[in-house]
């Protein structure tokens, strides 16, 4: 299970967090809100601030079309190395290089999760990625989850069909 966790506010964040019962909490999830277009040290702040705050794994959600902000590859790397539950993102600024970015920046030492449901096959596993925090498995679970097995089952013709018949949804 992963909680999303996300606010504007830093203390907000941190509030909420603690709020989310710990028996069912495996993971959480942070994003930072629109309206304050922080700079990449306000990014690095607001994370810190709140990664320290508990001892749960914690994973990064890079979404700028939704929060008007990306977290540059570089954040992400810094984050990494210097925040000890920071374990993973989710990219999903719709830019294939910024995964490959992060990844390299962060010598693989982060798991690497699609955020765009048209970029599975692309961004998460040729890229070291590990998968996706998907929108359509929630209409369509058993179709995502038979497209990432046969890509890990080798056959990655299999699963790119998949992926691009899955485009219309």
């Amino acid at each position: 299970m992963i909680a999303g966790t996300g606010s504007n506010s830093t203390r907000t964040a941190i509030q909420l967090l603690r709020k989310q019962p710990k028996t069912v909490q495996t993971d959480f999830f942070l994003s930072h809100r629109t309206t304050n277009k922080a700079t990449q040290n306000g990014l690095i702040a607001h994370y810190t601030q709140i990664c320290n705050s508990v001892d749960i794994p914690a994973i990064l959600y890079n979404v700028p079309s939704r929060t008007g902000c990306a977290i540059q590859p570089t954040t992400v790397a810094h984050l990494v190395k210097n925040v000890d539950n920071i374990v993973g993102i989710k990219e999903a600024s719709g830019d294939i290089s910024v995964g490959a970015k992060i990844m390299h920046l962060c010598d693989g030492n982060i798991d690497l999760y699609s955020g765009n449901d048209d970029q599975v096959v692309p961004l998460s596993f040729p890229l070291g990625g590990i998968g996706v925090i998907s929108v359509l498995s929630n209409v369509a679970p058993t179709y995502v989850h038979d497209m990432v097995t046969k890509y890990l089952s080798g056959d990655t013709a299999g699963s790119c069909k998949m992926q691009l018949d899955a485009l219309p949804i």
